[in-house]
C-alpha cells in the first residue's frame, strides 16, 4: 500500500486494483465531548482550590493558636517566678473589701471582675519587695501590674500591662484561673503556698479549640512567712 493525499490528510490506498473504503471522516472530538471534557477539567481545579484554601485555612489557624500559646507560656514563666518567690499568696476568692469593691477593678463594659479571674502575691523577686497583681478581662485580656509594698509614701505603682489577648476562660468553662490549695498540705487557708493555675487560651476563630495550659506553683517562702502581715494592702486604684 502507498499513501495518497486526500484534503491535506493521508491514507493508504491498494497499489493493485480495486476501490478503496471510503476514509473521508477524520478523527477527533465532537463540540459535546469538548464541553463535556472542560467541564470535568473545572469541577477538578474548583476541588482543587478548595482542598488549597482549606490547608491555607488550617495552617492559618495552627499558626495563630501556636502565638497565642507562646504568649500565654511566657506570661506564666513571669508569674511562676512571682509565686515561687512569694511570702504571701492571697485568695483569689477574696479578692474584694467590705465595700465589695473589687482590687483588680472592672471589665472594660463595667462589669466586676468575677471571684477567681483576679489575683495578689506578695513577693520579693532578686530580695526586692514588691506587690504583683494578676487579672483576666472578659474580653480575652490578660494583663499584670506591680506596686512597691510602701506605694503610699513612695508612690512607686506601675500600670497595668497586657500579656496576652487570648484567654477565653469563662464561667461557662468550669475552669477557674486562679485557684489557692486551701489543702492541709498546703498550709490550709490561712497560710496556703500552692497556686492552681488553669488558662484555657485560643484565638478569634470559634473553630478553633482552646489549649488548656495548667500548672499548680508552690511558693517557697510561704511557709515560713506569717500570713495576714497587712502587706500589700490598701491596694492602690486599679
Amino acid at each position: 500500500m502507498t499513501p495518497t493525499a486526500r484534503r491535506g490528510a493521508f491514507r493508504f490506498a491498494p497499489t493493485g486494483g480495486g476501490c478503496p473504503d471510503d476514509v473521508s471522516g477524520q478523527a477527533g472530538f465532537t463540540v459535546v465531548e469538548l464541553v463535556f471534557a472542560m467541564a470535568i477539567m473545572m469541577v477538578v481545579l474548583i476541588m482543587g482550590l478548595k482542598a488549597t484554601g482549606s490547608m491555607l485555612n488550617v495552617e492559618t489557624q495552627a499558626i495563630g493558636k501556636g502565638q497565642a500559646t507562646t504568649q500565654v507560656v511566657a506570661a506564666m514563666s513571669e508569674l511562676r517566678q512571682e509565686i515561687v518567690s512569694a511570702n504571701v499568696l492571697f485568695d483569689p476568692s477574696a479578692e474584694h473589701d467590705s465595700s465589695n469593691n473589687n482590687f483588680a477593678g472592672s471589665n472594660p463594659d463595667g462589669s466586676k471582675i468575677p471571684v477567681g479571674w483576679s489575683m495578689r502575691i506578695y513577693t520579693q523577686i532578686n530580695g526586692t519587695p514588691m506587690c504583683a497583681q494578676w487579672r483576666i478581662l472578659n474580653t480575652g485580656v490578660l494583663q499584670t501590674r506591680t506596686w512597691s509594698d510602701l506605694w503610699q509614701s513612695n508612690g512607686i505603682i506601675h500600670s497595668w500591662a497586657t500579656l496576652s489577648t487570648s484567654v477565653v476562660n469563662s464561667s461557662g468553662s468550669g475552669s477557674i484561673p486562679f485557684v489557692l490549695d486551701a489543702g492541709q498540705n498546703y498550709g490550709g487557708s490561712a497560710s496556703s503556698r500552692l497556686m492552681d493555675i488553669d488558662l484555657l487560651v485560643s484565638t478569634n476563630d470559634s473553630r478553633v479549640v482552646p489549649v488548656a495550659l495548667q500548672s499548680s506553683i508552690a511558693a517557697r517562702n510561704a511557709e515560713y512567712y506569717p500570713p495576714n502581715t497587712g502587706d500589700c494592702y490598701p491596694v492602690p486604684t486599679p
